[in-house]
């Protein structure tokens, strides 16, 4: 009885502990993207999956911009910010325990500071 107890238990907390340690937490984060083609970087999460894509919220953003995953590993393609809301920024080029961070860049024509402020995650 005791040996059946002991691994439910194992099994459960491993079952449990797998699924809350799976996505990251956010990190906030708040940046100011220099005019004419400028960028800035959010600070870094390390990945717990591989090729997953990071969660970016947006909550105050002065003109659109561009953004993609920057990390140990590589960057991935640019994905356009018009609008407050949360975007799914992919990361295929990093893998689990790589690092990334999220890059933003204004246009060449932008001719003024940009703040971008909100929070993001690595999953």
């Amino acid at each position: 009885m005791k040996k059946k107890l002991s691994v439910f238990l194992i099994v459960f907390l491993l079952t449990v502990g797998g699924s809350t340690s799976a996505l990251s937490t956010y990190t906030n984060y708040s940046v100011v993207v220099p005019k004419f083609n400028g960028t800035a970087f959010t600070g870094t999460q390390y990945k717990n999956g591989n090729g997953t894509p990071l969660d970016l919220k947006v909550t105050v953003l002065g003109k659109a911009v561009d953004a993609r995953s920057y990390g140990s590993g590589g960057a991935g393609g640019w994905v356009r910010i018009t609008k407050l809301g949360s975007y799914s920024i992919p990361d295929p080029k990093n893998s689990k325990g790589d690092y990334s961070s999220v890059q933003f860049s204004n246009d060449l024509a932008t001719y003024v500071d940009v703040a971008v402020v909100g929070s993001f995650r690595n999953n």
